[in-house]
């Protein structure tokens, strides 16, 4: 971002609140001065990223949202929110209301663990304490709630671990308006840095059993000296009453309990959870029924047969209480479907549930310690087969087994926030990029990931996003929210946004009015995973946060595509987004995917141009691409056997549009293989039953 475009950013109104902000911390100083305050919490990403099932993920920045929250209440109880310049609180409303009311916390509430705010220079370290306090207190009543519904028959030992978990760090400096904002934000963020690397750690009590989560985090146990069938028979009893959720032999800290119940103590519903792999994997293929169910009798009447199959066994309790809530755009498409209930009832159905290899006594023993006789499954496969039989008569694709993580950060945001990358910082400059990743984390992700793709997300605090998606909407996904970051999108969230390079101004429509993002100098990084359904949730996370590590490495302003099937291991693809030559490289990856969807291009052409390739690495790249230019042609046999006469020129467009701006736009042939071979994973639709 340069200073013109911050000047840009910086209004009227800013200006304003930063002054006024300023005004009231010295007023209320004795000494009529004013101190910046930095405040972290965490930890962040491994305490998110500790979770077997979705919602954990979801609950766990959902919690450390709402410490935060917590901790930021006591700054803006004191001196207003116009004493805060990192987050953006103008894109809080709901929070706001619900400080000034006293309710419930938003349910989509997606904080950062840290906030930059102006507070009287002679207070700034007893409302720092008053933040941290505020912060330990808000925990201390999610554990006593998790407490309190753990011991409904006996008493535990372990809960005291949790008392040891926040890690809260800040620093104040004194600052006078005019004086350099610049250095003093720097000298801010390098006292907390390093209070973070010089922090002490208590010792703390703990037995031999480990929280299966976290396994550095001690189990909740009967008591200090408790057996090993003890436990056992402790958890047990806890997975027969199913609140939980808790799969055989799970064992969790008292951390991680809490976090599991978190949604129950913050007022939520009990049953309002996150959606599952599973049924991120088959979102496009409820999508394409729900599409076609309302004019399709056959289509509804094998839906309705499905469900009456499975309403004896779904409404068991132990099943009632897996449920979840259906993806945003699915329960609206089932209310338009004019289909009825069946609609809505397929729209939350658990993806799992569409396969019937789950549809056995061996998974519901598993799953939620139920027996379950193969008679009644015998029916409930027999009418899932039907429905997919019917379904694949409507050409609708089986539903696949992948689905995708999305992890996407800003680049260079530090150095933005500094001073570094603009040549210099003000207090509004400040409060103008606030905004901006406001307008991006709270307005523009949201409606793009849950309104316009079949996606949820995990958290949008700020510069970064992780959200899953499903397979077919995850590259499309992923090129929006690059353009989002950068205001490259027409459109408005009352008629869906589009990707638009050409849209210059940096400025996007958000409830009928003009809002600014950071402007076309804005980068961004991201990695994408497709993942099975059935591969373990921090093997995933821990590759989709390596995937954007390395689109960073590689340069940034890049994605890294992390592909491949369960059985065969994966590779990676990087990529810019928009080559020098314009081609955007995500949109070309998907055309070349939908040719070979459809048969236009044969999937061996990638082989064939692989083995070429070890043979033809001694010579010009120019000599090379002939060469993949022949073998393209010789695997587009259905093109040839449609096009006729106009043969060779619909086999050149083709290549045109597909293979030629790859090769143009990558810096080897080989770095264009891999985007090929990204296309034909896409091409084939991941793993989808036959």
């Amino acid at each position: 971002m340069s200073m013109t475009t911050l000047t840009l950013l910086v209004t009227e109104e800013l200006q304003q609140r930063a002054a006024a902000g300023h005004q009231r911390a010295t007023t209320a100083d004795a000494g009529g001065q004013a101190s910046l305050l930095l405040f972290t919490l965490g930890p962040v990403q491994d305490f998110i990223a500790a979770a077997r099932r979705t919602s954990d993920l979801r609950a766990g920045s959902y919690l450390l949202s709402s410490l935060a929250a917590s901790a930021l209440h006591e700054v803006v109880a004191r001196q207003g929110k116009d004493a805060v310049y990192f987050p953006d609180l103008s894109s809080e409303p709901e929070l706001l209301r619900a400080w000034e009311s006293g309710g419930k916390l938003p349910p989509d509430l997606a904080l950062p663990n840290r906030f930059l705010a102006i507070v009287p220079a002679g207070q700034a370290a007893s409302i720092a304490r008053v933040c941290e306090q505020a912060a330990r207190d808000a925990l201390a009543a999610a554990v006593s709630t998790a407490k309190e519904a753990f011991e409904t028959y006996r008493g535990t030992w372990g809960w005291h671990e949790a008392a040891h978990f926040l890690e809260c760090t800040w620093a104040a400096l004194p600052y006078a308006a005019g004086s350099d904002y610049h250095e003093a934000y720097q000298t801010l963020e390098q006292a907390v840095g390093g209070a973070k690397a010089l922090r002490l750690f208590a010792g703390v009590d703990s037995t031999g059993f480990r929280d299966s989560l976290v396994p550095t985090l001690g189990a909740l146990v009967p008591h200090r000296d408790a057996s090993q069938k003890e436990v056992d028979t402790l958890w047990k009893k806890q997975q027969d009453r199913g609140r939980l959720r808790l799969r055989a032999g799970e064992q969790l800290s008292a951390i991680t309990l809490t976090k599991r119940l978190f949604a129950e103590h913050a007022g939520r519903h009990a049953h309002d959870l996150f959606p599952s792999t599973a049924s991120f994997a088959v979102a496009d293929f409820k999508r394409a029924v729900l599409e076609k169910v309302g004019a399709d009798a056959d289509l509804r009447s094998a839906l309705e047969h499905y469900q009456m199959a499975l309403t004896p066994i779904s409404d068991r309790r132990e099943v009632r209480y897996a449920g979840e809530p259906a993806l945003p755009l699915l329960a609206r498409l089932a209310t338009a479907s004019g289909a009825g209930e069946v609609a809505r009832w397929l729209a939350a159905l658990p993806g799992d549930w569409l396969f019937d290899d789950f549809l056995t006594p061996v998974s519901f023993e598993r799953e939620f310690d139920l027996k379950v006789s193969d008679d009644a499954l015998k029916q409930a496969r027999e009418a899932l087969r039907a429905l997919l039989r019917v379904s694949t008569a409507a050409h609708i694709a089986r539903p696949s087994r992948y689905y995708g993580l999305i992890v996407f950060d800003g680049d260079r945001m530090g150095k933005w926030l500094s001073g570094e990358k603009t040549g210099g910082i003000s207090e509004a400059g400040h409060l103008a990029i606030s905004a901006a990743l406001g307008v991006f984390a709270r307005h523009l992700v949201p409606h793009l990931v849950e309104k316009q793709f079949l996606g949820r997300l995990v958290y949008s605090g700020g510069d970064d996003v992780l959200a899953f998606v499903s397979f077919d909407d995850a590259l499309p996904l992923m090129q929006a929210l690059r353009a989002a970051f950068s205001g490259h999108l027409s459109g408005s969230d009352e008629t869906g946004y589009a990707v638009d390079w050409t849209q210059t101004s940096g400025s996007v429509r958000v409830a009928g009015q003009q809002r600014q993002t950071l402007g076309p100098e804005a980068s961004a990084s991201a990695g994408l995973v497709l993942a099975h359904q059935q591969e373990p949730l921090q093997e995933v996370l821990d590759t989709g946060r390596s995937a954007e590590k390395a689109a960073k490495n590689a340069g940034r302003d890049r994605f890294t595509l992390a592909l491949g099937r369960r059985s065969g291991g994966r590779f990676t693809a990087v990529g810019t987004w928009r080559a020098g030559s314009g081609t955007e490289l995500l949109p070309t990856v998907t055309h070349l995917a939908k040719a070979i969807q459809t048969g236009a291009l044969s999937s061996s052409f990638l082989y064939d141009a692989q083995d070429a390739l070890d043979v033809l690495s001694v010579l010009p790249e120019d000599a090379v691409r002939l060469d993949l230019r022949r073998l393209f042609g010789r695997r587009t046999e259905r093109v040839k056997a449609q096009a006729g006469a106009s043969a060779e020129q619909a086999i050149e467009a083709l290549w045109q549009s597909t293979l030629a701006p790859l090769l143009g736009a990558t810096p080897t042939p080989a770095d264009a293989l891999h985007l090929v071979h990204a296309a034909v994973i896409f091409g084939k639709g991941g793993d989808r039953d036959k």
